[in-house]
């Protein structure tokens, strides 16, 4: 969804008032972090050198023939 920055605010109030009666709450981004890596979606945050495919439990998707940093770790 998206809106000028100027209605942000309103639209997520608005957002807010319409799920209340469905028990809505607002998260933070860590959280939608957690949410994220739960369901897998791996982004530069989780792959940026320093965290390598097993470490995040995709070992055997990655060939180490071919991933220097599967090599590292195997």
């Amino acid at each position: 969804m998206a809106v000028p920055a100027n209605d942000g605010e309103a639209m997520a109030d608005a957002l807010m008032e319409a799920g209340k009666e469905h028990g809505i709450c607002a998260y933070g981004v860590a959280t939608l972090s957690v949410l994220r890596i739960e369901k897998e979606h791996v982004t530069h945050n989780e792959i940026n050198g320093t965290v390598v495919p097993v470490d995040l439990g995709y070992g055997k998707m990655v060939s180490v023939a071919e991933c220097s940093t599967a090599r590292i770790r195997a």
